[in-house]
């Protein structure tokens, strides 16, 4: 599937009385990989969740290849976007295979079975992710990093042109974090991806948009987002940024015990 073009435009989000996102705006080119980054309740989990319509702004737009999303069906919705939360591991009493299955749903119509075709993006779906050995075993039994990759699967058997994952790389060990950070850029899907870990970020990224207090305080290539000065402003951490010996991507060292310089 062709990848997605994304807009949103000035984007706030009220909850509980309190404004999380606060005037945001992020576009995603198709196939581009866009990182949310930012301290623990600066709203990178609500964006995300905005931008693939679990919340719907109070004031602001989210476009889909041009189209407002608010006017697009729930089918049509899931026919194009799918979502891999963080909340999202519960305890379905499904063997695995029928919990990637579930993502095969948007693309058909009430009471149609699985054929040929879905079973064949199932196994896909589980290759990707290194879970074909799990695909008999009963999903509640399992540990969080192999929920959360047969979750990733589910996602990938919708078959998304726009790829949204809050914290994907929980519960994961090292190889499926790298293994699932490189999945959009290898199916060529756009993603939007919040995440803490801002060395992940900077390496899987093309664009990085860095959130505090409910605002966007940077966006850019990561080359041009990451610096100490920042890192201080926002974290609170001192910090130096310096290219990657391998990559050239910018590779962050923190220095838990010095107090942070701001300019």
């Amino acid at each position: 599937m062709t990848p997605a073009a994304l807009r949103a435009s000035r984007l706030c989000v009220d909850l509980g009385g309190r404004r999380i996102i606060d005037d945001v705006s992020l576009d995603a080119a198709p196939g581009a990989v866009v990182g949310v980054v930012g301290p623990n309740g600066c709203g990178k989990s609500t964006l995300v969740r905005t931008l693939g319509r679990i919340l719907r702004p109070t004031s602001g737009t989210v476009h889909l290849d041009g189209t407002d999303i608010a006017t697009m069906s729930a089918r049509r919705v899931a026919q194009n976007v799918a979502a891999v939360l963080q909340d999202s591991t519960g305890d379905f009493d499904l063997r695995v295979r029928d919990v990637v299955a579930m993502g095969r749903a948007p693309h058909k119509r009430m009471f149609d079975g699985d054929n040929a075709s879905d079973a064949r993006i199932v196994d896909e779906a589980l290759t990707a992710v290194d879970a074909t050995h799990l695909a008999e075993r009963p999903f509640a039994l399992m540990s969080g990093g192999e929920r959360q990759r047969v979750l990733v699967a589910r996602a990938l058997a919708q078959q998304p042109r726009l790829l949204i994952m809050d914290e994907p790389t929980n519960h994961l060990d090292v190889r499926h974090i790298f293994d699932v950070l490189a999945l959009p850029a290898a199916i060529g899907v756009t993603a939007v991806i919040a995440l803490h870990d801002l060395n992940l970020a900077a390496h899987y990224c093309d664009v990085i948009h860095v959130l505090h207090n409910g605002k966007q305080i940077a966006a850019g290539p990561p080359a041009e987002v990451f610096s100490g000065e920042l890192i201080a402003d926002v974290w609170n951490v001192s910090a130096t940024v310096v290219p990657h010996p391998g990559t050239g991507r910018p590779h962050i060292y923190f220095d838990p015990g010095a107090v942070p310089v701001r300019p």
